[in-house]
């Protein structure tokens, strides 16, 4: 059994999905959760903190190539399994003309056999966040392994990033994932679908604060975040409403949009761990995702700026630091303390 490591507090678990995203002219290491652990290891470092990613891969190439990239990134990679039958995964992405992202998940991977074991026991009841989505959710026996995890972790924040990808969702998958949750994100156009699908749309629930409103009673959720491309992030949570600050966004030579709601998460998760306000939560998310849409691939090194100006690294000289891609459509308002809308 792994030993954990006790220093890294506060511990963030990515859980579900890692495999490579496979472009016409080359290969990236991906999956949300892993992209998200990722980034939120170097949002939480200066405070102690880090991530651990819990997955499982073949044991073939990219396997072996996986973990000696998390090895590099500085993040826990003990508690990825190996697997003797089953391939490393693999998705087959697909740009069009402005960078948005088409995905083709190949079936019965590694991650479909994840298991829920004794050392994953240990892990789920210390570790101080865990996030996961529905995709993992798709196999019976990687479902099983992801609610065992959750239901061992009642003291952490269990975050889940629907990112729906058709057809691995259902209306039972969702129901079960948003009861084990206490935070969720979701965009705009999954907000109204999933209050569809479980039956949470009334004649008074067209707004998406009022869907937010309805899913946060419904499932007894401490927050909900709705993300809304250029227009950014809102927190919401009983009775209160955070829109973050707008971001411009400059995109960079081979950027794409892979990735940008993974790095948005690990900022909302990083936020609620550091103890940061909901608007200086809701600022960090909008700046990390722009800063990851203007880059090319998902887990870009985020920039010294960026992580000085919210207090997650030590202060150095500005002339020593690299110019971002992105800029605060308001400069001065990155830190803002939180002013939430009454509902």
């Amino acid at each position: 059994m792994p030993a954990i490591n006790n220093t890294i507090q506060p511990l963030l678990v990515g859980l579900g999905e890692a495999l490579f995203d496979r472009f016409p002219d080359r290969c990236i290491l991906g999956g949300a959760p892993l992209n998200l652990a990722v980034h939120a290891n170097a949002l939480l470092q200066h405070a102690g903190g880090g991530s651990a990613v819990v997955t499982r891969v073949g044991s073939d190439q990219f396997g072996d190539q996986l973990v000696e990239h998390l090895k590099n990134k500085g993040l826990l990679h003990e508690y990825i399994q190996r697997d003797s039958k089953y391939s490393t995964g693999i998705v087959d992405v697909s740009l069009d003309n402005e960078g948005h992202a088409e995905y083709v998940i190949q079936e019965d991977a590694a991650w479909d056999h994840l298991r829920f074991d004794a050392a994953l026991a240990k892990l789920a009841a210390t570790c101080r966040a865990v996030c996961f989505g529905t995709l993992a959710q798709r196999h019976p026996a990687a479902r099983a392994a992801v609610y065992g995890f959750l239901d061992a972790a009642p003291q952490a924040i269990r975050f889940l990033d629907v990112n729906l990808r058709k057809p691995y969702y259902t209306s039972s998958i969702l129901e079960q994932s948003l009861c084990r949750a206490t935070a969720v994100k979701l965009n705009e156009h999954e907000l109204p679908l999933v209050s569809g699908m479980l039956g949470l749309e009334t004649p008074n629930t067209h707004h998406p604060d009022r869907q937010a409103q309805v899913m946060i009673q419904s499932f007894g959720l401490d927050l909900l975040v709705l993300t809304r491309g250029a227009l950014g992030t809102v927190l919401h949570r009983r009775g209160n409403r955070v829109e973050g600050s707008p971001v411009k966004l400059r995109r960079g030579a081979g950027s794409d949009s892979v990735g940008a709601g993974d790095a948005c998460s690990a900022a909302l998760v990083s936020g609620l761990l550091l103890g940061l306000g909901d608007q200086q939560i809701a600022d960090l998310a909008n700046r990390v995702g722009a800063y990851v849409a203007g880059m090319p691939g998902a887990t870009p090194d985020l920039p010294e700026e960026l992580l000085v100006e919210f207090g997650l690294r030590a202060s150095i000289k500005a002339s020593a630091l690299p110019k971002s891609t992105i800029q605060p459509a308001h400069p001065g308002r990155g830190a803002a303390p939180a002013t939430p809308t009454k509902l």
